[in-house]
């Protein structure tokens, strides 16, 4: 049905929109999710070390195997959480960078903050292995298919 005041580059413009919404929450959703789900991943590991590490939860600064076994977690957790955004946006480009971007900023914010808590490797190695972890997490494979044809 047309109304008469509408021309056919309106009346097409409609779907359009819609899809492109569509993609667009995906992908902002993609990258909180996968953000999320990173930051889900490496709270349950502190939790664990606190329940299975006697005096763990008392002490000031945890002891240096602390921070190199959280690094091999947290890369490992990175690459899930690459992958899941990639999952979710069904290989959006703009997902997998956002999601680089806000881990980026929230690192460089949890390192200025920890500075005098943290060992600076643990913070460094974090800040320079994300980008790249989340990159490969979003190249695994099932990050690759999707369930509908990209438009």
């Amino acid at each position: 049905i047309r109304d008469i005041g509408v021309t056919g580059v309106q009346t097409c413009a409609l779907p359009i929109c819609r899809i492109l919404r569509t993609i667009m929450v995906r992908t902002v959703l993609a990258a909180l999710l996968g953000y999320a789900f990173i930051g889900v991943l490496i709270f349950g590991t502190d939790q664990l070390y606190a329940h299975l590490i006697p005096g763990f939860s008392s002490m000031k600064v945890p002891p240096t195997w602390y921070f190199l076994l959280s690094m091999v977690t947290d890369t490992v957790y990175t690459l899930l959480g690459g992958w899941l955004c990639a999952v979710i946006s069904r290989r959006g480009l703009q997902a997998t960078l956002g999601l680089i971007v806000l881990g980026e900023i929230m690192g460089l914010a949890s390192t200025v903050y920890l500075w005098n808590t943290v060992p600076h490797f643990y913070s460094f190695y974090l800040l320079l292995v994300y980008p790249p972890a989340v990159w490969l997490g979003a190249q695994l494979p099932g990050a690759r298919e999707s369930s509908e044809p990209r438009r």
